[in-house]
């Protein structure tokens, strides 16, 4: 094992093309920087981050006059397997996947809880597999530097023409947040995940949903939610998609 203090993992460009695995390690960021992630990669073929502790990555105060985007883990290429890690305490999201083309991406059996913004944010591209996560403890902070409203998972359309597609969400456990699951897009499955205790609080006081469907720019997309269950939240399924035959 390598405990990494203060340290973030970044690779060498020209040095890292093939297959790459990060296990059993410790990554404490020790609330440091603003800008950046605990490890990140873009440039090898194939990326394993297996049985890893990443903690503490970023600067949480509520001084700070913007967003502090300073995440877990950041994905940034194709071909990712994200399993078995513990992630907490990142002033942005414990995993966030940006990448313009990045596809093939497996998150599983992870325990993510407690950062300033999302456990997952899925924003582009395509073939996500978020299965098998125990997610909690994701709450609207006040703080600027805080991006969030709380939700724990979200697959995210912020991009015109990158509309994420092929994306499943399923047997995951999800609780105490502003709300569980936030996604838009094409072909998304959201399925036999448990949720239970989801509800506002003071930072943001509008109904917390347990599972809400957003619009994208396709002009026909299919979207299914099936056999999950839910106990004692604000409310349930909320669409402000587009009309469209082919949500059920």
């Amino acid at each position: 094992m390598i405990h990494f203090k203060g340290i973030r993992i970044y690779p060498r460009e020209g040095q890292t093309e093939g297959n790459i695995v990060y296990r059993h390690s410790v990554i404490d960021g020790m609330n440091r920087g603003t800008v950046g992630s605990g490890i990140s990669f873009k440039i090898s073929d194939n990326t394993i981050f297996y049985d890893l502790h990443i903690k503490n990555i970023g600067y949480t105060e509520p001084d700070l006059s913007a967003e502090n985007d300073v995440h877990g883990i950041v994905v940034l290429q194709s071909n990712v397997w994200i399993l078995d890690n513990h992630i907490h305490g990142c002033a942005g999201d414990a995993i966030q996947i940006n990448g313009e083309f990045s596809q093939g991406i497996y998150i599983g059996r992870n325990k993510l809880h407690s950062d300033n913004e999302n456990a997952m944010d899925f924003k582009r591209r395509y073939d996500m597999i978020f299965v098998e996560n125990d997610v909690w403890d994701y709450r609207s902070i006040s703080y600027q530097s805080s991006g969030s409203d709380g939700i724990g998972v979200i697959v995210n359309f912020d991009t015109n023409g990158q509309v994420p597609t092929r994306s499943t969400i399923a047997r995951n456990r999800i609780w105490d947040a502003n709300g569980a699951i936030r996604h838009q897009g094409h072909n998304i499955w959201t399925v036999d995940n448990v949720i239970w205790n989801i509800h506002h609080n003071t930072n943001h006081t509008a109904e917390s949903y347990a599972i809400q469907i957003g619009s994208t720019d396709e002009s026909d997309y299919t979207d299914r939610i099936m056999n999950n269950t839910m106990i004692k939240i604000d409310a349930g399924v909320r669409s402000w998609a587009n009309v469209n035959p082919g949500i059920l």
